[in-house]
């Protein structure tokens, strides 16, 4: 990571019912099945959320800067008004089941621009990372890259695949020596999370 990468990450806590036949979680069918819902879930509730920035002296800021620290917001109004900056700030949202983290999207974003990964996190309701799946847009070698990854409840991987495509058609592409790969962190527990010493109930 630069020291100008951009963290966003989702937050809110809501309920679900859960169907009486739960997947497997210990399976890659079950997984998908399982992170898919958790998808629909943040999608159907985007707007209940709770949020944080990392904020230098009170004022969001850039990753890297040695003053930094996670502050809570009570929502993106509240963020701005503060002197949040979309694109520039590290942001977190983060989707609870219950108290427990089952959900989070990063954004990691170089300063200048240069490429931006959006990687979406699955947890189990134990905390163990199920579901890591990416996509990074990059200008160094105008890629864009695709990637999924599963995990067992002790992290181990399970399974993972990643496409190597075209930034502009999104075609099939091989990667030239201009290209650098940014793949996001595996936080293979809620734990490892860069914030979850200021989550509720951390």
């Amino acid at each position: 990571m630069t020291n100008a990468s951009l963290i966003i990450v989702l937050l809110m806590q809501t309920t679900l019912v859960i169907a009486q036949a739960a997947p497997d979680l210990h399976s890659l069918h079950g997984i998908r099945t399982y992170c898919l819902d958790l998808e629909h879930l943040a999608t159907s509730h985007a707007s209940e959320k709770l949020m944080f920035s990392e904020v230098c002296s009170g004022i969001p800021c850039r990753t890297g800067n040695a003053n930094a620290e996670w502050k809570q917001f009570l929502d993106e109004k509240s963020w701005h008004d503060a002197g949040g900056d979309d694109g520039l700030d590290n942001a977190a949202y983060v989707w609870l089941l219950g108290n427990r983290v089952v959900k989070v999207n990063f954004t990691f974003q170089s300063g200048s621009g240069d490429w931006v990964n959006y990687a979406h996190y699955c947890f189990r309701p134990d905390g163990s990372l199920a579901m890591l799946k990416s996509t990074l847009n990059t200008f160094h070698g105008e890629m864009t890259v695709e990637r999924e990854s599963f995990f067992s409840t002790t992290g181990t991987q399970l399974g993972s695949r990643a496409d190597y495509l075209d930034l502009g058609s999104k075609k099939p592409k091989k990667p030239s020596p201009e290209f650098i790969d940014n793949p996001p962190p595996v936080f293979r527990t809620v734990h490892e999370l860069p914030f979850f010493a200021v989550l509720p109930n951390s």
